[in-house]
């Protein structure tokens, strides 16, 4: 496997295990006075960092508790942290704006995003509840058929000083996104590369269309490559405990542990051939394959990989 599915495969991964992960660092300024620690990071990103036209795109725009990127030791000192919308929205803290970088130049360009769910208020960031979605940017497949290949910054910047409520966390916070749009698919066809299925998903899922949403997941299940899916059978497996079918929930977590241990293997192998290729010190979802082994039993010997 090449480097093109490595960095795929490494993307879905970090999407799944942490949510909202964004490609690039925030860059951020601190209100004078305010720990760094105590300051949430605004998160912008996408499922996939390579999109073919054609394809639907979906931007999530977020706000995440420090604990989610610093060490354990560091995020047990990071306390809750507020932010409530003023009258008016997000929209008057928040900025979002699309470049295109060719030649060196950055350009600003239009994009016909639509902002789609709801965006809560007030939001309460802790260690046991890290994350929380302020809204979707969504672009049809049609509309993205109608854009220009390239690559493509997406930048947020949220500006809580000067319209934030009394109580509110105040300062300024940064998030930028990088996504290649692309003529075609340069690595597993799109309708079987698990990261373009879960854009896919959030995309259907955003818009209302549940049950479809809910389908391209299963439909892409059976025929995925093994060591490919792993990102997909744990959002499935989420979605199975959520219903609470724990059964199911155990069996598709202990299948996204396997995809991801073959996975892992292939990324050391790519290391010893001098690929770049991250390390891993345990495998994911076997944790959780773990967790409802216990509440549920072992699984059958017939279903067992």
């Amino acid at each position: 496997m090449g480097t093109t599915f490595l960095r795929g495969w490494v993307l879905v991964l970090a999407l799944v295990v942490v949510p909202g992960w964004t490609q690039a660092g925030a860059a951020q300024r601190e209100v004078a006075g305010a720990p760094a620690s105590a300051s949430p990071r605004l998160v912008v990103g996408s499922k996939i960092s390579s999109l073919p036209k054609g394809w639907p795109l979906v931007v999530t725009v977020g706000l995440a508790h420090p604990s989610l990127f610093e060490a354990n030791a560091q995020a047990s000192a990071a306390g809750d942290i507020v932010m409530e919308a003023p009258e008016g929205g997000w929209d008057r803290l928040l900025t979002v704006e699309v470049f295109l970088r060719k030649n060196r130049v950055s350009s600003l360009v239009h994009w016909p995003l639509h902002k789609v769910g709801s965006s809560p208020s007030p939001v309460k960031l802790t260690a046991a509840a890290p994350y929380a979605l302020l809204y979707s940017l969504v672009l049809s497949a049609e509309e993205t058929a109608q854009l220009a290949s390239g690559m493509y910054f997406i930048i947020a910047k949220l500006d809580a000083t000067p319209g934030a409520a009394d109580k509110s966390w105040k300062g300024v916070q940064g998030s930028d996104h990088v996504l290649r749009l692309t003529e075609k698919s340069d690595g597993l066809p799109a309708n079987q590369d698990c990261g373009f299925v879960l854009n896919s998903y959030d995309y259907l899922y955003a818009m209302g269309r549940n049950k479809e949403a809910l389908r391209i997941i299963d439909d892409v299940l059976p025929k995925a490559p093994v060591g490919t899916a792993a990102g997909c059978f744990a959002k499935r497996a989420a979605l199975a405990e959520e219903e609470g079918d724990l059964t199911l929930a155990r069996d598709l977590f202990c299948k996204a542990a396997d995809d991801s241990f073959v996975a892992i293997i292939t990324l050391e192998k790519a290391r010893k051939d001098g690929e770049q290729a991250p390390f891993y010190s345990s495998f994911p979802f076997s944790e959780d394959c773990s967790r409802l082994t216990e509440v549920v039993g072992p699984q059958p010997k017939d279903k067992r990989p």
